[in-house]
């Protein structure tokens, strides 16, 4: 399994770890300034064989305190566009594309897409290994 979300909550937290990071929406009581964490859609596309491509789109909202003016979400905009470009996935770096920040009523919003390969093992199945050997055995 691929766990998208943490590697992500990782990098946040070495780019900004100062501010929460939240998963689950809080309908009350949430205290600025933090982060919201959303997984927007998930797509698995076969691309040869047991082969998959997962395109996964995550959104990231900033909800700011009443402190934070225009210049201090400029500065975590630049942050955010410039260091959530790589990711640790599984000590690999993985590569976010189509980076892109809005400001929407006075909170930013950023959405990215993080692309993973992924193989698919398949169990072995001991009725095909048998017939192979008795194939190896036939042609002997």
């Amino acid at each position: 399994m691929v766990v998208i979300l943490q590697p992500v909550i990782n990098r946040l937290k070495e780019l900004f770890p100062d501010i929460r990071i939240e998963i689950d929406r809080q309908k009350q009581g949430v205290k600025a300034p933090c982060f919201f964490i959303n997984l927007l859609r998930t797509e698995l596309i076969r691309q040869f064989d047991d082969r998959f491509f997962i395109n996964n789109t995550v959104n990231i909202n900033y909800l700011r305190c009443d402190e934070d003016d225009l210049f201090r979400l400029e500065e975590i905009r630049f942050i955010l566009l410039t260091g959530m470009e790589q990711v640790r996935l599984n000590n690999i770096g993985v590569t976010c594309e189509n980076l892109e920040t809005k400001i929407i009523d006075g909170d930013l919003v950023m959405t990215f897409d993080l692309n993973v390969w992924m193989e698919k093992v398949k169990m072995p199945d001991p009725l095909m290994r048998r017939l192979k050997q008795e194939g190896l055995i036939k042609n002997e």
